[in-house]
């Protein structure tokens, strides 16, 4: 039996909140009753990126600027900071979330699956998204989440995840996000170093590659809430400010503050603004961001997320809030110029085109935090081309359709993938693997 979930972004809770404890409790209940009714073989747990979220936290911005791992002088094979200290923080980050209430939890749930009851191996594999890329980097990390996950009967990190006998092919899916995958900055580094460019998508290296996805989330995202937080000390104002993080898609994120920020008296405006801007410059001005600004992109007239955002700068700074309303405007046009689709549905639709795969039943993604299903092809025999994205165990906040609002949402996702040699009470010819696929949505205000 596979479990597989995604995005659960457990942080040290500087400037994100996690995921209630309570929600790991649910998703053991879940795994502990549908391995003793679906008469489970083992028990595999596919973490599928983004689990442990080692760059949303204000640990970053308290170092000076050449221990973080966007600046300083870039490795020309990850595009990392060279600094020997970045391994040593990065192991600091995980450490520390593993200490909070949320992080505890999550480890303890693991390791009560297997149980003097459940006499099956319990295996978990960890495919690495790109806010826990440096799992993929430094050894050191992996070791500390082994040594806490110490009554599972093995745990493995992979970038992707093919299993023939359950039929499925999985991934975090940034693979296909150009801001939050390095291909193209890694062939930058290529020929810095004198070398061919490559063409393989999935390269091993790869994956080993820092990109601009986690400059905007450390110094943008995070960077704002700790600035406002040293400016005013307000715990309420600071944690209701962490919503900015679940805004999806990114570059609403604009739209969302000025929404957020019409409710705030002027001092809050003022800090609000000011700490927006310092926080966008302190990504524009990353050593990263300057390597990124090499990287052509056609579809956007070859301007990058850097060029937008100094041109955004250089529109609001030195500017107080209520001055750059008409500056929304121009927010909204950045939004409707880049397309407005949904890369990982399109990318799962051509993953049968690979032979290896072409039998295959079940692509699972993550990544987008937007749970959905869709199946592609169904067949007489009863098999599919199906595609799953396990969503997000965070909230969830969208632009209204009518645009002059947000939304907000609780979701959770479970994913259950059975063998022809599991859930067989009831089935008529059991030959594909099966799979259990529950969505949920929770609106409420918690405390």
């Amino acid at each position: 039996m596979l479990t597989i979930f995604s995005d659960i972004h457990l942080t040290d809770e500087s400037t994100a909140v996690n995921v209630a404890p309570e929600a790991f409790e649910i998703l053991f209940n879940e795994i502990q009753n549908n391995a003793n009714l679906k008469n489970a073989k083992e028990i595999r747990i596919i973490m599928l990126g983004d689990i442990f979220d080692l760059v949303r936290t204000d640990y970053w911005l308290k170092l000076p600027i050449d221990e973080r791992p966007w600046n300083g002088e870039l490795d020309i094979n990850t595009g990392m900071n060279k600094n020997q200290k970045i391994e040593m923080h990065f192991c600091e980050i995980l450490k520390n979330i593993l200490k909070t209430a949320s992080g505890n939890s999550f480890v303890n749930m693991l390791n009560s699956i297997k149980n003097k009851d459940l006499k099956i191996p319990v295996v978990v594999t960890y495919v690495v998204g790109n806010h826990d890329r440096a799992f993929n980097n430094f050894v050191s990390i992996k070791k500390i989440l082994q040594e806490k996950l110490n009554n599972v009967d093995s745990i493995e990190f992979v970038n992707s995840y093919y299993n023939e006998q359950y039929s499925v092919l999985c991934r975090h899916g940034n693979e296909y996000d150009k801001n939050n995958y390095g291909f193209d900055l890694y062939n930058v580094l290529l020929e810095e170093s004198g070398k061919e460019k490559n063409k393989d998508l999935f390269n091993k290296n790869i994956f080993n590659v820092i990109t601009i996805g986690e400059v905007v989330t450390c110094e943008l995202m995070s960077g704002l809430i700790y600035r406002v937080n040293k400016e005013l000390n307000d715990k309420e104002f600071t944690k209701l400010l962490m919503d900015v993080n679940n805004v999806r898609p990114m570059l609403n994120v604009f739209s969302w503050l000025y929404w957020y920020g019409q409710t705030l008296n002027s001092t809050k405006k003022s800090v609000l603004m000011k700490s927006f801007a310092e926080s966008l410059e302190a990504v524009v001005e990353s050593d990263l961001a300057k390597k990124w600004t090499m990287i052509a992109n056609p579809w956007l007239l070859k301007w990058d997320l850097i060029d937008i955002f100094r041109i955004l700068l250089s529109l609001i700074k030195g500017k107080e809030f209520d001055e750059v309303s008409k500056y929304l405007e121009i927010a909204k046009w950045i939004e409707k110029i880049i397309p407005d689709k949904d890369y990982c549905l399109i990318a799962a639709q051509n993953e049968w085109e690979d032979v290896k795969y072409k039998n295959i039943q079940y692509v699972f993604y993550g990544h987008t935090h937007e749970s959905r299903n869709n199946f592609f092809q169904g067949n007489t025999n009863n098999t599919v081309k199906m595609y799953i994205n396990t969503g997000t165990y965070l909230p969830y906040i969208i632009q209204a359709e009518d645009r002059n609002g947000f939304a907000e949402s609780y979701q959770m996702t479970l994913a259950f993938v059975y063998s022809k040699d599991e859930d067989t009470r009831g089935t008529k010819n059991k030959i594909n693997p099966s799979i259990d696929l529950w969505n949920g949505i929770k609106r409420k205000l918690y405390n």
